[in-house]
């Protein structure tokens, strides 16, 4: 319970020395804190009128510095944007560089076919920029082509330089691709965008292919635009993959690129930072059918096994011509025809057109590794 104030001069009759008391305000003093020391006794840090008023000259004339002064490293100060969209991207991302190879390896091929000359369709790297940064280097007139992901619903472009799309118009009606095209101030003629429309469409197709053993991606055709300020499929500042590939037709080339957003496979984007689990697996089928027509042009040794009978040297010695001697088969019976040593065909012997021939009655059963084991055994 507390009490009044004890007198300086004394204590109140009866009160204890413990009791607490107000603090009385000295002259001169305005602040005073008490902290406990390792002693256990009351220690007083007290700043004077003085003092106070000596700090407050001091902040007023600059002589007491308010600010604490940053270390000096000697690198550069980079200002950074907590509310830029751009986002750090660590690491590579081997699948999709894979998928990049993949779809420029099909594409080459296929364009060789339509063409019937050798083309060069090679991709020179992946990049991660800003939207407004890539439309910057897209040059005009260009065939932008709009398509859409139906699997990951959003848009992607197609790009290829209009120079590109007259070099092909040129080779697709049997020139040589060195006639000079004034390309700026006109649009695209019927002709230059339906064969421009043919290739977008074999691209689309070697593109699904390729992404086939990592995700479905099927695509939609919407529309194509000449300039990119009319195919903004997300904002400037958004981050978007670019892929860009050398297109080189009899030693003239122009790049052709596919824009995807960022935000477009990032719901996959853990399959594209993953290794390429499938590729091992996959097969190419131009070795396949090379090497089918290489073993289907191997030379064979074909017989017609008779039969067979035992004789000792002696009998042998003693043959002369008009000896008859039967073996261990009936006439019947069918023969075996035997492909390398390995019976495969049973047939009827006859004359074909004064030639001795065989009938193929029926076919047998390749033997199994055991059988084979068992045969070719010493034991």
């Amino acid at each position: 319970m507390y009490r009044d104030p004890v007198p300086e001069n004394g204590r109140e009759n009866g009160a204890s020395s413990f009791a607490p008391s107000e603090p009385k305000e000295r002259e001169g003093e305005i602040f005073r804190t008490e902290t406990v020391g390792k002693e256990g006794k009351l220690s007083e840090s007290i700043l004077s009128q003085e003092e106070v008023n000596a700090l407050l000259r001091g902040l007023s004339e600059g002589e007491i510095e308010t600010q604490a002064k940053a270390a000096d490293s000697g690198e550069p100060v980079k200002q950074y944007n907590l509310a830029s969209q751009e986002r750090v991207i660590r690491g590579r991302m081997p699948t999709l560089e894979i998928i990049n190879e993949r779809f420029a390896r099909f594409f080459q091929v296929t364009l060789s076919a339509t063409l019937r000359k050798t083309v060069e369709f090679s991709p020179q790297g992946i990049e991660m920029v800003k939207f407004g940064d890539f439309v910057k280097k897209i040059p005009m007139p260009s065939n932008i082509n709009i398509l859409r992901l139906e699997s990951l619903r959003r848009n992607i472009l197609l790009i290829i330089d209009a120079r590109m799309v007259y070099l092909l118009v040129d080779h697709m009606f049997g020139g040589s691709g060195r006639g000079h095209v004034k390309i700026e101030g006109r649009d695209f003629s019927p002709i230059e965008a339906r064969i421009s429309r043919n290739v977008m469409d074999l691209a689309i197709g070697d593109f699904e292919k390729a992404w086939a053993p990592v995700h479905p991606m099927p695509i939609t055709y919407i529309r194509s635009e000449i300039n990119p300020q009319f195919a903004a499929i997300v904002a400037p500042t958004e981050m978007v993959v670019t892929m860009a590939y050398r297109l080189e037709i009899d030693g003239q080339g122009r790049t052709i690129y596919i824009c995807i957003p960022y935000s477009t496979i990032e719901p996959i984007k853990e399959k594209l930072y993953t290794g390429f689990q499938s590729d091992q697996y996959e097969v190419d089928s131009r070795w396949i059918n090379r090497l089918q027509e290489r073993v289907e042009e191997a030379p064979l040794e074909i017989e017609a096994f008779i039969g067979e009978t035992r004789f000792t040297l002696r009998d042998i010695l003693g043959w002369k011509t008009g000896d008859v001697f039967s073996l261990d088969r009936y006439v019947s019976e069918p023969v075996e025809v035997r492909v390398e040593g390995i019976v495969r065909f049973l047939a009827r012997p006859g004359i074909f057109r004064h030639h001795r021939a065989i009938r193929i009655e029926r076919r047998v059963p390749p033997p199994t590794r055991y059988e084979e084991e068992d045969e070719t055994s010493p034991l």
